[in-house]
């Protein structure tokens, strides 16, 4: 492996720190006279792009770059070491053109954009004459989760209508900025899929309701290129002014995102480098307590740390610059987002370190740390809040782990598979098989060690074996296996364990049933986190799951039916107060495991569980419906709900209906979110949809009207004359 840049690479750099040293640097001071005055510094910027042009630094981000566009075609990777040379001055990459948000959106309408749009707005912004911002990111809802944006864009005749907020969009009062990317939902229907719903329109910076709110500063600090608010009241722009197709703005987002993240990245990894030199510098020249802070230990580890975390950032980076080469922008994502983690982190760290060794002068404008320490900690939320990002590693590791279930031997070309009570597999022990345990039947010199369980070990004293099946089994292919999904791959791991040659091969404890009921091999345990259909996997506590069916005032009488099942706690309780219920549950292993404890509870004449689609599953005969889902498939199931007959009770944990008004609100120390809800006696429409004025008739058993704003306390007894409205919670509900 070969860690030098191509000599191609070495000459552009040499070619980019003489500009930055002879020209840039020099244009330092004026540029902040320029900005600190409130004014952009045009001057100074417009006849620097010149000559980048003529020096042939342009436009040097884009791999897709054709001929006879301006600029200089690099990969990723050949472009990552000068975007670091950049970094070290922020307004300096505006120069080369290739300053954010210019950089993905030309990317964008590169890929995207039709022979007109290319027109009027690529071609400008590749030769620099214009500038551009992306909005996407909402005041009213967290946008790293872009299901939840609440712009609308709305088809009219042979135009586009667009209606929404947006904030912190960079670039927005950038003085040359024409064109607004924006992205928004298209497709408002509760049946849309997820990530079928959003859509891009180019919108020019003067169109008419398109207002720019405010510059909006960042850690007290407001940027002169703007990070602003747009307020888009009716915007109305030509069909033809839409990006792609109707429902890609999802897939193009994350194009976008690639790209720019190493460009960040590699930035920000060259104010790291200035932060260390200007720490070193420091650290020899200035005294205390009669010595040079350098040799303070403590000094000496700051400095040395930094270098090495540096280091392994940029190592880290140009690997995903490596791979977005060669396999793509859709490979590289887990990759993309490490880095992003890593160097939004790096930068707050080592600036840190540099401000400490500079004193209080460090948190003045008299040296850049304090600005570059500010921009570090605003990049833990931009393209992605830290926890995102973690969440994307975590769950490919998750996935890798359960697609990856078999092991090949040290010395052994078959692939072993584990049993549950898996122990150390050495051939060179001798022949001597235990009774009713399996033997190794590959050809190996060296041990095999995997991972077993505590609790199966402690349920079993016999001491078995790792199940090597051999050559002869078949093995999913890896390909086959990344495109299952995480829960379907593990699931292909344990039924290829329990057929073909793996079940030949576990003849002898299979043919024992006792035994093979005690040692748990094929006891599913279903993993915290884990992916399914729709949501991943979160076990409800206990104390929830009673306070849930209290809130739903659940009785004998009462037919549970729990959305989502999971491992079936909710309607087990429920049956042993003496409900019937049913549990709908996608993952046919978590239903198997529900029918066995609900055996162990003895409550299976009254809990069943099948496996089908929630949205698909006719729950019409429920009185009580629960589920742990998410806002957007809440929304979904809510034309089903109202469907339901009346008295219908409907709690949901941590997430709401919408705009559904609760009817019982969960007590104080309640965990989490937890609201009901009460079909009333009337279906309703509009967003009120559980108040109708049908339900409002005067309540019989309390003294304020059902119409009042005031959630209700309890019926104090059953009445006739009561009807269930949104905020009526009576035990009359059941009988209306």
């Amino acid at each position: 492996m070969d860690f030098a840049y191509p000599p191609r690479v070495q000459a552009l750099q040499s070619q980019v720190q003489r500009f930055m040293d002879d020209l840039i640097l020099p244009s330092h001071r004026d540029w902040h006279r320029w900005a600190d005055a409130g004014v952009y510094p045009l001057d100074v910027i417009e006849p620097l792009k010149r000559q980048a042009r003529e020096a042939g630094l342009w436009n040097l981000f884009l791999p897709g770059l054709k001929e006879g566009e301006p600029g200089t075609r690099l990969s990723n990777l050949e472009y990552a070491p000068l975007a670091e040379i950049m970094g070290r001055v922020p307004w300096a990459s505006e120069v080369f053109n290739c300053s954010a948000p210019d950089t993905g959106n030309i990317e964008l309408l590169h890929l995207f954009a039709t022979p007109e749009q290319r027109a009027q707005w690529l071609e400008p912004l590749m030769e620099g004459a214009i500038r551009s911002c992306f909005a996407m990111s909402e005041p009213d809802v967290a946008s790293s989760d872009p299901t939840n944006l609440g712009t609308r864009i709305a088809r009219d005749g042979d135009s586009y209508v667009l209606n929404g907020r947006k904030w912190f969009i960079t670039g927005a009062a950038h003085p040359s900025c024409r064109l607004a990317i924006v992205m928004g939902i298209s497709d408002a229907s509760p049946d849309a899929p997820a990530h079928r719903r959003h859509s891009m329109l180019l919108v020019p910076m003067d169109a008419p309701g398109l207002e720019i709110v405010r510059n909006i500063p960042v850690m007290q600090h407001q940027a002169i290129e703007g990070h602003c608010e747009l307020l888009f009241r009716d915007v109305r722009v030509p069909a033809a002014n839409l990006l792609g197709s109707e429902g890609d703005g999802f897939a193009m987002a994350q194009a976008r995102l690639g790209p720019g993240r190493v460009h960040h990245c590699m930035r920000t990894i060259g104010q790291c480098e200035l932060a260390l030199e200007l720490m070193a510098e420091r650290a020899l020249e200035r005294m205390a307590f009669g010595r040079h802070l350098s040799d303070f230990a403590n000094v000496q580890d700051w400095i040395a740390m930094s270098r090495i975390e540096i280091d392994q950032a940029r190592l880290l980076v140009l690997r995903a610059a490596w791979r977005m080469d060669v396999e793509g922008n859709a490979a590289a994502r887990t990759d993309v987002s490490a880095i992003k983690l890593v160097a939004a982190r790096l930068q707050t760290t080592v600036i840190d370190r540099a401000m400490q060794v500079f004193g209080a002068v460090g948190l003045t404008p008299d040296t850049p740390l304090a600005a570059l320490w500010s921009w570090g900690r605003a990049l833990r939320f931009l393209d992605g809040p830290d926890e995102v990002h973690l969440r994307t590693v975590a769950r490919q590791e998750l996935a890798r782990s359960r697609a990856t279930g078999a092991r090949t031997c040290c010395s052994c070309s078959a692939g072993c598979r584990p049993t549950a009570l898996a122990t150390p597999c050495d051939a060179s022990r001798p022949a001597r098989r235990p009774r009713a345990a399996i033997g190794c039947g590959g050809a190996r010199a060296k041990p095999c060690y995997f991972s077993s369980r505590a609790a199966g070990r402690q349920a079993c004293g016999l001491a078995a074996q790792t199940v090597c099946l051999g050559e002869s089994t078949p093995t999913p292919d890896v390909k086959e296996l990344q495109r299952m999904t995480p829960l379907d791959a593990f699931g292909a791991r344990r039924r290829q364990l329990l057929t073909g040659s793996g079940a030949i091969a576990l003849g002898g404890l299979l043919g024992t049933p006792a035994l093979w009921a005690q040692t748990g091999a094929v006891t599913y345990e279903p993993e915290r986190g884990q992916s399914g259909k729709d949501v991943i996997w979160i076990p409800t506590p206990d104390t929830l799951v009673n306070r849930m069916l209290r809130m739903a005032q659940v009785t004998p009488k009462d037919y549970v039916i729990d959305l989502g099942s999971g491992d079936g706690k909710i309607v087990i309780a429920a049956a042993r107060e003496g409900a019937r219920g049913l549990g709908i549950e996608y993952n046919p292993d978590m239903v198997e495991l529900s029918r066995r404890r609900a055996q162990q509870a003895k409550v299976a004449d009254r809990a069943r569980f099948e496996k089908a689609d929630i949205f698909e599953s006719d729950f019409s005969q429920a009185t009580v419906i629960t589920m742990y889902l998410l806002p957007h498939l809440n929304l979904r199931l809510r034309h089903r709900i109202l469907a339901l007959k009346p008295g219908t009770r409907v709690v949901s944990h941590e997430f709401r209906m919408g705009r559904w008004r609760r009817t019982k609100a969960p007590r104080s120390g309640m965990p989490r979110c937890t609201c009901g809800w009460c079909r009333p006696t009337r279906a309703a429409t509009g967003s009120s949809a559980f108040r109708s004025k049908a339900a409002r008739a005067p309540c019989a058993c309390r003294s304020r009207s059902a119409s009042s704003t005031s959630p209700a306390k309890r019926c104090s007894r059953t009445s006739r004359h009561c009807r269930a409205t949104a905020s009526c919670w009576a035990s009359a509900c059941r009988s209306t």
